[in-house]
């Protein structure tokens, strides 16, 4: 599969990013949330209110740091959308998911009330 990517003209070299470091915490924090989204789940079915609360907040917490992490490893990474099909998919997928979460925190912070317009 590599090969063909490193034979086009736009990539010099094949680019290696670290798996042990960002994206593995990001997997761990995406594997998390699932827990802690149905831990809230389970506590909105039985009307605990402080469990309830208590896993949302931390379920926002691990967006905000999955985003976090997500927006350094954008300004760190060695390629760009230009350096071929690889590139341009983390990109896509990331990006993506990026996305999603921003407009989760974005719709839980408006059923809150919170406006972010002055």
């Amino acid at each position: 599969m590599s090969i063909p990517i490193t034979k086009q003209k736009k990539v010099r070299h094949w680019i290696r990013l670290n798996p042990w470091n960002i994206p593995v915490v990001n997997t761990l924090i995406l594997l998390l949330s699932g827990c802690t989204v149905t831990w809230y789940h389970h506590a909105l079915v039985a009307n605990q209110r402080t469990q309830a609360l208590l896993s949302l907040l931390l379920t926002i917490l691990l967006a905000v740091i999955f985003t976090s992490f997500q927006v350094y490893e954008y300004t760190v990474a060695d390629f760009r959308l230009s350096v071929g099909i690889y590139g341009s998919t983390f990109y896509l997928a990331t990006g993506f998911h990026v996305f999603h979460v921003f407009v989760l925190l974005w719709c839980i912070a408006k059923r809150k009330g919170i406006s972010f317009w002055c």
